[in-house]
């Protein structure tokens, strides 16, 4: 599983945004990707989870996650929503100031967004594609990335922020390549910083500014996605499938899914098993 974590497929470009149209109760396990992700929520509630911490999204909200974010979602009723994935060769998206994940009605920024948000939409849906379909959704997503460029902290791409994204992306992709063949083992941050061949402090400091998360936190969420799929597909123990994913103790383990899930692993078993079923 090389690309564990790492999302390669519903890629954007910097000339055409990647835009779902009207997805439906979305449920997709914990990942990131160089892109910036928009979310409007037409209808439902979604559980959106950001490195480690749940936001509940609902009809109306905009969300959008920076790049090399750690994101999940959970739909606990019947969603629907747009999905957009941004990428600019000239915005820092990573450099995007913002306490939660999400804008709602109340906020300031939210009747400009929407409306930028709602004319890449109409050009996208026009249903043949000609070439001035393409001139109009790009058009679109330039105006959209304009209104995005004005949110606080953003900043213009240059050729040191391009470095730094360059360093992000090796670092990132080095330690999934690790952790597809040692998150089993007892694996420590010093172990992590020399498979990366850094000093511990460079590492723990490197990985925090690439994916705004701990390396435990990190490690803690790649371990829980291998445990959910051994919880949703077999009939191991809880204990058996926690010492396999690489946990030190079942103790740390119920406390580590249950905060990243809000269920214990008993419950979590029969909830997804039911809603498999239908």
């Amino acid at each position: 599983m090389n690309t564990f974590f790492y999302e390669e497929i519903h890629r954007a470009t910097t000339d055409i945004p990647y835009v779902d149209t009207q997805m439906t109760d979305l449920q997709y396990c914990a990942h990131y990707h160089e892109e910036l992700e928009l979310i409007l929520m037409l209808k439902g509630e979604v559980i959106q989870t950001v490195d480690g911490k749940n936001c509940c999204l609902s009809e109306g909200d905009i969300s959008f996650i920076r790049p090399f974010q750690i994101h999940s979602y959970e739909t606990p009723v019947h969603s629907c929503m747009y999905l957009f994935k941004i990428q600019s060769p000239i915005v820092d998206f990573s450099a995007l100031c913002w306490e939660e994940s999400r804008i709602t009605k109340e906020m300031t920024e939210y009747p400009a967004l929407l409306h930028r948000i709602r004319q890449l939409i109409a050009e996208y849906s026009a249903e043949e594609d000609t070439p001035l379909k393409r001139l109009a959704v790009r058009c679109a997503a330039d105006q959209l990335l304009l209104q995005l460029a004005r949110l606080p902290g953003m900043q213009t791409i240059t050729p040191d922020s391009i470095h730094a994204r360059d360093k992000d992306i090796a670092l990132l992709k080095t330690i999934n390549h690790y952790l597809t063949h040692h998150y089993q083992d007892n694996i420590s941050l010093t172990d992590a910083a020399a498979a990366c061949h850094m000093s511990m402090y460079y590492f723990a400091h490197s990985f925090k500014h690439a994916t705004g998360t701990t390396f435990l936190n990190y490690l803690n969420s790649y371990r829980l996605e291998h445990a959910k799929r051994h919880i949703m597909d077999t009939e191991d123990s809880v204990t058996s499938i926690a010492m396999r994913c690489g946990f030190p103790s079942i103790r740390t383990f119920n406390r580590c899914f249950q905060k990243q899930y809000k269920l214990t692993p008993t419950n979590a078993r029969a909830k997804w098993r039911s809603e498999n079923k239908h």
